[in-house]
């Protein structure tokens, strides 16, 4: 399983938009890069028996940037469960992911208050860190400059 499996598509678009249920993942595109689009569950990792994010893109570098690799996860209400999807994702394309900064989006149907001291909590932001990135959870529409 590699991530260019779920490959969707890759353009310069003014908004990457990610929706299923009510809950949308918005990336804002300023600099019109080109921006690849991936889907994860079903398209990259196909296993069932596997747990995985929804979605991905990716915005290639530019100096002295390094590539950068959104991993979003469109949920219900269960902060922990999404938290680590994202990092088993991590782990299943672990080989896709060398020299990228990784960043995790989570978009609830509600953010209940987080367990900071959740274990998977703390190993998913920790894993992100690690990778240069960030953990942002956010209820119904998360959106953000990429």
């Amino acid at each position: 399983m590699a991530l260019s499996d779920g490959l969707r598509g890759s353009d310069d678009r003014a908004v990457v938009v990610f929706s299923e249920k009510g809950r949308d993942y918005r990336g804002r595109n300023p600099h019109r890069k080109t921006i690849a689009r991936y889907h994860i569950d079903g398209g990259a990792i196909c296993d069932d028996t596997k747990r995985r994010c929804d979605f991905a893109c990716e915005i290639p570098a530019t100096a002295p940037a390094t590539t950068s690799l959104y991993l979003i996860e469109l949920k219900g209400k269960d902060l922990i469960h999404a938290c680590e999807q994202i990092l088993d994702t991590m782990q299943h394309l672990a080989t896709d992911l060398s020299g990228k900064t990784v960043h995790g989006r989570i978009v609830l149907s509600r953010v209940p208050a987080p367990d900071l001291r959740s274990t998977s909590y703390m190993r998913c932001d920790q894993a992100l860190r690690k990778r240069g990135g960030t953990l942002k959870q956010q209820a119904k529409i998360l959106e953000e400059n990429l």
